[in-house]
C-alpha cells in the first residue's frame, strides 16, 4: 500500500510539473514596454564632517550607488545586476537623482543635513524621532533615501 501511494504521488508530481510549460502567463510584448525613470533624493544626515568624510558621503559615491541600483533593476550585462535566472528580467525602471526640489528649485538630488545644526519645530521629541522631519519631499513624487550616522 505504501509503495502504491508513493508511486502515485511521484507520478502526479512528474506529470503535473512538466518543464515544457511556462504557465498561463503571456509574455509581455517587448516593443511596447516603457522605461520609467524615478527621481531620487538622498538625505545625508551627518555629524558636521566635510563632504566625503565620515558619514557625509561623497557625491561620487552616491552617484556610483545609484548606477549600481540601475544595473540591478535593468539587469545590465557585464555588471553585478546580470544573471541567468528565468525569474528575473529587465524591470524597465531606472533611478536618477532629482533635478528639481519640491519648491521647484534646481537640486543635485543630495540633501546634506548637519544633525547638530538642524532642529525641527517639535523639539520636545527625542532626536531620533526628528529624522523624518528634517526635510519633507513628497513620497508620491520622489524616492527618498536616508543615510545617517544615528541609526
Amino acid at each position: 500500500m505504501k509503495k502504491i501511494f508513493s508511486f502515485t504521488i511521484l507520478s502526479l508530481l512528474l506529470f503535473s510539473c512538466s518543464s515544457d510549460e511556462k504557465g498561463n502567463l503571456p509574455e509581455p510584448p517587448l516593443d511596447n514596454l516603457e522605461l520609467y525613470t524615478l527621481p531620487v533624493v538622498v538625505h545625508i544626515i551627518h555629524d558636521g564632517e566635510n563632504i566625503g568624510g565620515g558619514f557625509n558621503l561623497a557625491t561620487k559615491r552616491i552617484k556610483e550607488q545609484i548606477q549600481s541600483l540601475n544595473h540591478d533593476f535593468r539587469r545590465v550585462a557585464g555588471t553585478l545586476g546580470e544573471n541567468n535566472s528565468p525569474l528575473s528580467s529587465d524591470s524597465f525602471i531606472q533611478f536618477k537623482l532629482a533635478e528639481i526640489d519640491p519648491n521647484g528649485n534646481p537640486t543635485d538630488g543630495i540633501n546634506r543635513i548637519n544633525y547638530y545644526d538642524e532642529t525641527p519645530e517639535r523639539g520636545d521629541k527625542d532626536r531620533f524621532d526628528w529624522l523624518p522631519e528634517f526635510e519633507y519631499w513628497n513620497p508620491n513624487k520622489y524616492i527618498r533615501l536616508l543615510s545617517n550616522s544615528k541609526c
